[in-house]
């Protein structure tokens, strides 16, 4: 009787041991099935190999054509970025001083730089996301730019289009009135790249303010606008409710720019101007722009090179009073300030300045010129920023290397003591 039991129950384990090995080896032939499925380069599906050229930038993805005659042409229908910076091709572009020496570099280098970009636009045929192009162009090169532009439009994805045709260096200004004209001819139905963006910038072109307002009423989508150096804008108005824009740029060193009017934009966060303030004062409208944060404007030749950070940027010390009172309204929105103090040579005993108590203020990027104590403004104006921002919370100290005062320890003494006594009165009032 034990005998048949032990017969019955080793039969039965036999049995669930089979099923199980037979499991365990068809799982087994099934992951190694699946590794050796994609053995070799050429067992990779297409779309596969699109999706991860996709990833890759410009020059990586070009690169992998040589990897074998079936990828040789599959970088052609990636969804990619393409940024055509003057760096990628002529990388020592940026290490040259010398005036003549950059002009004739870029004179000899900008016909591969042509042949580049058109090499790559006759080839592609995937969507856009992004479009750069940056270099030393101008008008004589507009049938060149005008099709790369066009280019770019035709793809229903397209979300950022950048033009920066600036010279990079201050002296190389002998083009100026010759700048490259932006538009009039790309909105027509095929170019449905405007309906898509969400970032436009254009820095060294030439367009007039009635084509700014005609294509932000074609790109609603439009997050951040950024204009540089534009010819021929005397009348910039950005107004309307529908606009979903959030950050916008606007640098003008020249005094074709007369009047400026930003109103009704729900959704801007954001405005950074530089330009020459004081010749269109009077015609500097900001209506109704609730959500208004960082907030910036300040002299344009200057601070051409100065690094910019967020918030409200304003210019030198003789600039401040008239900026603080024609800002008044907008004063109480900012949370980050950002001051930039160029201090007056002479020496006035009565030297004081009045700032307006923002109690939102949270934090001070402070960058100073000169910061000795022989001039109006510098280290000086401190005491008068501390008083003007109690709820100051992060003070940044900017000064540039070559205008460090000989008497360093007397500098770091004085913004130590300040920063000591706004500590105390900071605690006293708590």
């Amino acid at each position: 009787m034990y005998l048949y039991f032990f017969w019955v129950n080793f039969l039965v384990y036999r049995h669930i041991m089979d099923r199980m090995s037979d499991t365990m080896q068809k799982k087994h032939k099934k992951r190694k099935g699946d590794r050796g499925k994609y053995a070799n380069l050429d067992d990779i599906p297409d779309d596969i190999i699109v999706g991860i050229l996709s990833l890759l930038p410009l020059k990586e993805a070009v690169a992998t054509s040589v990897l074998s005659s079936r990828w040789r042409y599959l970088w052609r229908f990636t969804r990619m970025s393409l940024d055509f910076d003057v760096d990628h091709v002529t990388p020592k572009y940026g290490t040259l001083t010398c005036p003549s020496h950059v002009t004739k570099y870029l004179n000899k280098n900008r016909k591969s730089y042509i042949r580049w970009v058109n090499e790559v636009v006759d080839q592609h045929s995937g969507a856009i996301e992004s479009l750069r192009v940056c270099y030393y162009l101008r008008r004589r090169h507009k049938k060149h730019i005008d099709r790369w532009i066009r280019f770019g439009l035709r793809s229903n994805v397209l979300e950022r289009l950048e033009l920066d045709f600036s010279e990079r260096y201050p002296f190389c200004n002998d083009m100026k009135r010759y700048l490259y004209k932006f538009f009039p001819n790309f909105f027509c139905v095929k170019y449905v790249g405007f309906r898509t963006m969400k970032v436009l910038s254009l820095r060294h072109v030439s367009i007039r303010g009635e084509e700014i307002e005609y294509l932000l009423s074609n790109a609603t989508l439009l997050e951040r606008l950024v204009l540089e150096e534009c010819q021929n804008l005397s009348h910039l108005r950005v107004c309307g409710h529908s606009l979903a824009l959030k950050n916008l740029e606007i640098v003008a060193t020249g005094r074709n720019l007369r009047r400026v009017e930003i109103c009704d934009l729900v959704n801007l966060v954001s405005f950074y101007f530089k330009g020459d303030f004081k010749n269109y004062a009077r015609n500097f409208i900001l209506r109704n722009l609730p959500l208004l944060v960082d907030f910036h404007i300040g002299p344009s030749n200057f601070f051409r090179n100065l690094p910019l950070l967020v918030d409200f940027h304003i210019g030198p010390s003789n600039f401040y009073r008239d900026l603080f009172s024609y800002f008044s309204c907008w004063l109480p929105q900012i949370q980050f300030l950002r001051m930039t103090d160029i201090p007056k040579r002479k020496v006035y005993s009565n030297y004081d300045y009045e700032y307006p108590i923002l109690p939102n203020i949270k934090r001070v990027h402070y960058t100073l010129v000169h910061c000795g104590f022989d001039n109006c403004g510098g280290l000086r104006n401190l005491r008068f920023i501390m008083k003007a921002f109690p709820n100051l919370e992060r003070l940044e100290l900017h000064v540039s290397i070559y205008n460090i005062p000989l008497s360093i320890s007397r500098s770091l003494n004085y913004i130590v003591l300040l920063l000591l006594q706004f500590q105390q009165h900071k605690h006293s009032r708590n």
